[in-house]
């Protein structure tokens, strides 16, 4: 009788160490942290010479600190690009949701506004938005 509950009792201990070595393992190949999802539409700000609008369309709340704004003339594409910090634009709040609009003005980056630029916006594990965005 006391051998069977030795033995009970070594079965649960080596079952109870085979799932904590399983788990352990499989947690080594789950991903540190998902980069965050984000849909914007682009367009030419037609109220402001010389701006872009950037509207979060949907996904994720950003934290503004992380969100880095790169802006390209896209006709002169051998040209160093604008790094704009998002936390430079958004002042009254650290994060950045849906419907929120972000208005560059471009004429504070470019001496000579371009017709055309590329934007993308970035986040420091991936590119999560890029576009083009024509004047006219």
């Amino acid at each position: 009788m006391a051998s069977e509950m030795v033995g009970e009792i070594l079965k649960l201990a080596i079952s109870v160490t085979l799932v904590a070595v399983f788990s352990i393992g499989v947690y080594a190949y789950l991903p540190e942290e998902r980069v965050p999802y984000l849909e914007i539409e682009m367009s030419w700000n037609a109220n402001q010479q010389g701006s872009v609008d950037i509207v979060h369309a949907g996904g994720d709340i950003l934290h503004t600190q992380e969100i880095t704004i790169l802006v390209m003339d896209a006709e002169k594409p051998f040209l160093p690009p604008e790094n704009i910090k998002l936390s430079d634009i958004i002042t009254d709040t650290n994060v950045w949701r849906f419907p929120r609009t972000v208005t560059i003005d471009l004429s504070d980056y470019f001496t000579d506004v371009p017709d055309i630029v590329t934007v993308r916006v970035i986040h420091p594990r991936a590119i999560l938005a890029e576009g083009t965005v024509y004047s006219s």
